[in-house]
């Protein structure tokens, strides 16, 4: 019995449709596949669908080209739940997963009739139209069909018009038709609404409205209800992977679908290392929306020395719908000491740059030299009073000179250097230096 079915829609236009039954289904470009598809931009075995315990999934086979689903590329090998309405992108084609839920413990309401049928007659011809027979997803086809009797005795070209959907939903195969007396022409209406966040679910009126170019007043309006499933879709991207402790991260979220989205947000790390901050915690997307989460990470014990380390985390949302999904994106924290590692050995440096100066100073104020003269002498040792005496002398290690006559200061603080100097005896008798 078939869990599912999933149609595939070509860049011509058609579609195919694959009833999944079996417990593993491959697609791909082989002929060996379940499902073959022939496409160049298809891998020869591009993916694989599975049914396990009443949930069916999707993995990638790593393929170059990657699969889509929902416009979130899969990573491979990892299986992605399908729970129904879901759109797969395999190279350039789509494909479109549908759910059969035939559970037995669920009772089954059965209508009289399923199939909606209209017929109305003209005066020169009657209309006779078939509806959808079932809800159709956004980006699938269901068709409706209208079928009209020519009564009268001419020939006769009939218009056909819809309303009631967006123009780009729908497509005739024929806009006009013509149809012999007494004859039936077929139009087939071919209903897709766009898969886009704009197109909202719901039962829409569609009218029908059918009329000979011979006489466009008398004109025949037939009304069929067509049903939009809505579609899901969700897109989520972190600005920057790597961020330092206590920077603000930005986390992108986009409702892709055309459903309101309800979402938990929140954070984890494995190795219990970070303390997060987020504002916002449940989100509200209507459909196409998009918004901005911040929020910022650090380490949870403040660390003085060491090198810089760095601890993964996940930001996980969690739909509250009934798709139920869950997905993550990972992000690393770099966290550093609150002392650079440098600091240490500048301090020990200065430290000891410091010690080596105080050693210095006090060697050198304990060897510091004594005065030596090493020469000292007069010009003469006998000279007349009135004639001057001249001194000369080599002094070491001396700051300045005191020369003292007879005991007494005759003159102080005279430069070393100078190494000469003359002094007046006229006042003097009798001088001992």
């Amino acid at each position: 019995m078939a869990y599912g079915r999933l149609d595939v829609f070509f860049p011509d236009g058609t579609f195919k449709t694959f009833a999944l039954s079996a417990p593993s289904t491959t697609v791909g470009r082989a002929s060996s596949n379940t499902i073959a598809l022939e496409n160049e931009t298809v891998a020869r075995k591009h993916a694989q669908i599975r049914y396990l315990d009443g949930q069916a999934d999707i993995i990638d086979t790593a393929t170059s080209s990657g699969t889509f689903v929902d416009g979130v590329k899969l990573t491979a090998g990892e299986p992605r739940a399908l729970f129904g309405g879901e759109e797969i992108q395999l190279g350039n084609l789509r494909l479109i997963y549908h759910f059969y839920d035939d559970t037995p413990t669920r009772p089954v309401v059965v209508p009289e009739e399923t199939t909606q049928h209209v017929e109305i007659a003209a005066p020169d011809f009657t209309v006779d139209v078939i509806g959808p027979d079932q809800a159709v997803a956004p980006g699938a086809h269901i068709a409706a069909q209208v079928s009209i009797r020519n009564t009268s005795n001419v020939k006769e070209r009939y218009e056909i018009e819809v309303s009631g959907v967006p123009r780009d939903w729908v497509r005739l195969d024929h806009s006009e038709i013509e149809v012999a007396p007494d004859k039936f022409g077929e139009v087939i209406l071919n209903f897709k609404p766009a898969r886009r966040p704009e197109s909202t679910p719901g039962i829409y009126r569609v009218l029908i409205t059918t009329r000979s170019t011979r006489t466009p007043d008398a004109a025949v309006k037939c009304e069929v209800l067509l049903e939009v499933l809505p579609f899901s879709g969700f897109g989520i991207a972190l600005e920057d992977s790597h961020i330092n402790a206590g920077e603000r991260f930005k986390l992108y979220l986009h409702n892709q679908g055309s459903a309101a989205l309800n979402l938990m947000l929140s954070a984890r790390d494995l190795n219990n290392k970070l303390r997060f901050n987020l504002p916002n915690t449940t989100i509200a997307l209507g459909p196409g929306q998009r918004t901005i989460i911040a929020g910022t990470a650090q380490g949870r014990a403040l660390r003085f020395l060491g090198g810089r380390q760095e601890h993964p985390f996940d930001l996980v949302i969690r739909a509250r719908n009934a798709a139920a999904f869950t997905t993550a994106v990972r992000g690393y924290v770099a966290v550093k000491p609150s002392i650079p590692a440098w600091a240490p050995l500048s301090i020990l440096a200065g430290l000891a740059a410091i010690a080596l100066f105080v050693v210095l100073l006090i060697g050198s104020m304990l060897n510091t030299s004594k005065p030596v003269i090493e020469t000292f002498n007069t010009s003469t040792t006998r000279v007349t009073q009135g004639n001057p005496l001249t001194l000369t002398w080599n002094i070491e290690n001396a700051d300045a000179l005191r020369i003292l006559v007879n005991g007494a200061v005759l003159l102080d603080n005279i430069d070393p250097a100078a190494g000469r100097l003359e002094i007046d005896t006229n006042n003097s008798t009798g001088v001992m230096l």
